[in-house]
Order: structure tokens, then C-alpha cells, then sequence
């Protein structure tokens, strides 16, 4: 039996739900998917067809190892001890048991009761060439499976109540830095390409199996990336994750990777900018929270909270939020205590009592990052 169905035949032996455990594997084959695979024989190949080539993500060479797993949610101070301050992903088993929606969430439910919220609809194999639809979410559930759709959207405000907040994130630093909440719903067959994202990120799987590969930061130069626009933070590879071409892309025979593998209940907390590309092989659905890096931790207000309650995401403050009606179903805003921050440093530059419309704008512009202040006696 495979490592990865061990883990799950204990938790729900614990949970009392073996037998019902056991004819799920059996319904479900992606269960019994083998992640990482073992590299092909290295005499099937020779100097003229490297090992991996033409082969998916992976199976260029062996990972350096598994990302570290907690089977007992961490406290917040714990994780940035361990993880955050030293820029280390980590896996939080049934972090996020507990949420109604491990249970609810069925397409019939979903459409019942959300089904007039609206979310930003993709093609399922992700290429970052294609605009985002908006669609009703009753709508896109009744098709996703035939025209091979998924949604990454920022999560409709009226859906929060049926997750709960992860120990890490019930207080301190974390919890008063949740930028925005996305979801993610996707049928049989996902795959991400290789990118990575500005934010601090947990990703925590509501139903499904994700396999994740994950690379470092500092090996980003051996990937060939396409920025989202300079200093954004985010961006991705057109690499062919399905049929790596060792010719155009040889460095990469030569990049560590580690692995992890999410079932429902799980969460994975991946730091900014950590390269990485993820497959899903069933019906999956995931709740993910954003959060601005930051440099230092505070956790004073711990002590006042019970780490072991239950915390609703729909009692947490989060920057961005999307509410039924509203004109625009964005993702990706920027941190606007960040913003205005850069905003005031930007204003004490300029050494100026007042500013003009057209010069407060021009800062504005500035302190999200959209531009540079190449002349300030000329912005003056």
C-alpha cells in the first residue's frame, strides 16, 4: 500500500470512517496515483535523449525530499519560528477540519446556495493567455466538466462561513494581514504551469488530492519565468510541464525540488515567490488566504484567544473582499497599508506642503509600485 493511503486509512480509522474510507479508494483511482514517480531506467536513455526529456515535471531528476508535515497544527509563533522567518513551506494536516464545507460542498449545495454568486471562470490546462470569464457559479457547475473549465476567483463574501480559520492564522501577525481569500474549484485532470506568487500563501484543500512541486526561490534563474509586470512578485514559465524539452530547458535537470501531497482537510503553507506547479486528478475544491510577507512577528494577542476554538473565516478581517453585486470580481490588489506607507514616504520626498490633483495621482502611482520617481524637482 502507497504511503500516501497509510496516512489517510489512520485519520480515518481514528474518525471511525475506515470501511467508508476503503470503498472511496476503491471508487476513486486517484487515490492509489503513486507521487513522486520514479525516474525512468537511466539506460533507456543516452547523450542524445537525456533522462526526463519529453517526460512531465519531475521525472528529470529525483526530489531532494518531502516538505515537512505537521500532524498537530502548529501555533502561530511556532510556524514562524520554524517555517516563515526561515522561508520554509510546511503541511498542516486537518488544519482545517471542522469546516462545514468538508461536507457541504457538493455541486447540489453549491448551487443551491451560492449559486448566484459570480466568480472568474479559466480553461482547466492554465496558460495565462486566455482572459478569465465572470460566470454565476450555478452556471459554471453545470459545465465546467464538459468544456474542461476551473475557477480561481477571489471567494464571494457569502461563502466564508463555511470555513474555518487555521490555528495559524487565529491571531498575531497572520491573522491582521489577511489580504485577500481565493477560491479554487476544478474538475478531473488540473494542472497548474510553473509560476509563483507574491503572497505568503495558505492553501487548504476542501475536497480532492493535490500533488504539489516546489523549488526554491534562489533556483529561479535556471527556470525560464515571464515577470507579471517588474517588482510584482508573481510569475510563470510557458514551460511544457506535461513534456519538458530538456534541449530548450537543460537547467532544469539540474533544479532540487521537494513534494507534497494535500487531501481534504489539509493546508499548505507556501512562502512568497517559492516556485511551484500543482495536479489535481479528481473533482477538487480549495480555500486559499493571502497574506503580505513581512519581516517581523507579533503575537501579544495570542494569549487571549483559544487556539483549540473555532474561529469562522466570516469573523476575520480580510483586506479584499468580493460582495454579490460588485462591478469587478478582481484578484491581486496590493497591500494598501503597504501603499500607504510608500505614499507617505513618497510625500516627505517631495518636500511639499500641498499637492496638486495631478501630482497626488502621480504619487499614488508611485507608492503602489506602478512607477518610478525619475525627476522629483520635476514632480514638484
Amino acid at each position: 500500500m502507497f504511503p500516501n493511503l497509510f496516512y489517510l486509512l489512520i485519520v480515518h480509522f481514528v474518525r471511525g470512517q475506515t470501511d467508508e474510507f476503503l470503498s472511496l479508494v476503491r471508487a476513486d483511482p486517484s487515490f492509489s496515483i503513486k507521487f513522486p514517480q520514479l525516474l525512468p531506467p537511466v539506460d533507456t536513455y543516452d547523450d542524445l535523449r537525456p533522462v526526463g526529456h519529453d517526460l512531465r515535471l519531475g521525472l528529470q531528476r529525483p526530489p531532494t525530499g518531502q516538505v515537512a508535515e505537521y500532524f498537530e497544527t502548529p501555533t502561530p509563533r511556532e510556524l514562524w519560528e520554524k517555517h516563515v522567518r526561515l522561508y520554509r513551506p510546511a503541511v498542516l494536516r486537518g488544519a482545517l477540519n471542522g469546516s462545514p464545507a468538508l461536507d457541504k460542498w457538493s455541486d447540489d449545495y453549491l448551487s443551491k446556495n451560492y449559486g448566484d454568486q459570480e466568480v472568474l471562470v479559466e480553461k482547466k490546462m492554465e496558460d495565462r493567455r486566455t482572459e478569465p470569464k465572470r460566470m454565476r457559479i450555478d452556471a459554471f457547475l453545470r459545465n465546467y466538466t464538459e468544456h474542461q473549465w476551473y475557477t480561481v476567483s477571489m471567494m464571494p463574501d457569502a461563502m466564508r462561513k463555511d470555513i474555518k480559520v487555521p490555528k495559524p492564522l487565529m491571531c498575531s501577525t497572520f491573522r491582521y494581514n489577511l489580504q485577500e481569500l481565493n477560491l479554487w474549484i476544478g474538475t478531473r485532470g488540473t494542472r497548474s504551469m510553473l509560476h509563483h506568487d507574491a503572497d505568503n500563501i495558505f492553501h487548504c484543500l476542501v475536497t480532492g488530492r493535490k500533488d504539489w512541486i516546489l523549488i526554491h526561490a534562489d533556483q529561479r534563474e535556471k527556470i525560464d519565468m515571464v515577470l507579471q509586470r517588474r517588482d510584482s512578485g508573481s510569475g510563470f514559465s510557458h514551460l511544457n510541464v506535461d513534456n519538458v524539452d530538456l534541449f530548450e530547458h537543460h537547467e532544469l535537470a539540474n533544479v532540487p525540488w521537494e513534494y507534497a501531497t494535500l487531501y481534504a482537510g489539509d493546508c499548505l503553507y507556501l512562502p512568497s515567490r517559492y516556485t511551484h506547479q500543482v495536479r489535481s486528478y479528481n473533482r477538487s475544491i480549495s480555500s486559499t488566504f493571502l497574506s503580505f510577507p513581512r519581516d517581523t512577528f507579533d503575537d501579544s494577542d495570542c494569549s487571549d484567544v483559544d487556539l483549540d476554538s473555532y474561529l469562522s473565516l466570516d469573523d476575520v478581517y480580510v483586506y479584499w473582499v468580493y460582495e454579490k453585486g460588485q462591478e469587478t470580481v478582481d484578484m491581486g490588489y496590493a497591500n494598501p497599508e503597504d501603499t500607504i506607507k510608500m505614499f507617505r514616504q513618497v510625500y516627505e520626498l517631495l518636500q511639499v506642503d500641498k499637492l496638486s490633483l495631478s501630482g497626488f495621482f502621480y504619487a499614488g502611482f508611485v507608492a503602489s509600485n506602478q512607477g518610478v520617481m525619475e525627476n522629483v524637482d520635476d514632480v514638484k
